[in-house]
């Protein structure tokens, strides 16, 4: 009978050691995705470096696919010239960049309802979003000046000086800060240059060439490194409608 016994637990541990390994083997492939939450802060400064005005997108990535916070900013001035900004959701802008498509949800669940969709502008959005996937956004003009390196918290920075295309450069010249570490490729808040230097634009400060003040900065933001078990849920569900809900070319 002891024989049983012993042989019934042994049979139970095994078990739970398989039980442990699988698990554990999902949580190693969870781990190898390229996931988490940034925010891209856009500011911009008066003549005496105050911040005159700011925004932020928040940002959801796995792997090829985004999810955009996307708000309405309402700025309302009184009577005793004091202005007010505020920021409101209006919707949820899913991005797949292997389909080339993009999808509009009214909430972030994994049981919202599509309300618009399209294919993805090579010039980027006109209407609301950020258009990080476009090659025409932030576009360099000419070659930039490599600066020397900068380590800002423990990231090493490689910096470049240019002028962008969007901007008179008698008027405006642009420092980049390129981080190699592979971190937020696909977010690269310029493509061309970047990809030359297998790095990622995380961060430009605009300069007036008058007095070489910061006149404005654009800036990739961490803000989680992973995505909680419902922010994966609702990546699978919208990810699927991509394939449910294709768009006509």
């Amino acid at each position: 009978m002891m024989r049983y016994v012993l042989a019934f637990i042994n049979l139970v541990t095994f078990l739970s050691f398989i039980l442990i390994g699988l698990q554990s083997c999902e949580i190693s492939k969870t781990e190898l995705l390229d996931s988490g939450i940034v925010q891209v802060k856009t500011q911009f400064y008066d003549t005496a470096g105050k911040i005159t005005f700011a925004a932020a997108t928040r940002v959801w990535y796995q792997d090829s696919s985004t999810i955009q916070e996307i708000k309405k900013i309402r700025m309302v001035t009184d009577t005793n010239n004091i202005t007010t900004t505020t920021y409101d959701i209006v919707m949820y802008r899913y991005i797949d960049i292997k389909s080339r498509t993009w999808y509009d949800y009214q909430s972030l669940s994994d049981t919202s309802v599509i309300i618009n969709k399209g294919s993805l502008p090579d010039s980027g959005f006109r209407d609301q979003g950020w258009s990080y996937f476009s090659n025409k956004v932030n576009q360099i003009r000419g070659n930039p000046d490599m600066l020397e390196d900068t380590v800002m918290g423990t990231i090493s920075y490689k910096r470049a000086k240019f002028n962008s295309i969007q901007y008179d450069p008698q008027k405006i010249f642009s420092i980049g800060y390129f981080r190699c570490d592979n971190k937020w490729k696909m977010l690269s808040l310029e493509k061309d240059f970047s990809k030359s230097l297998n790095c990622t634009l995380t961060k430009i400060c605009d300069y007036s060439t008058v007095n070489y003040v910061l006149i404005g900065s654009m800036e990739i933001e961490s803000l989680a490194d992973t995505l909680s078990q419902h922010e994966m849920k609702i990546f699978s569900s919208w990810n699927r409608n991509v394939v449910e809900n294709p768009v006509s070319r």
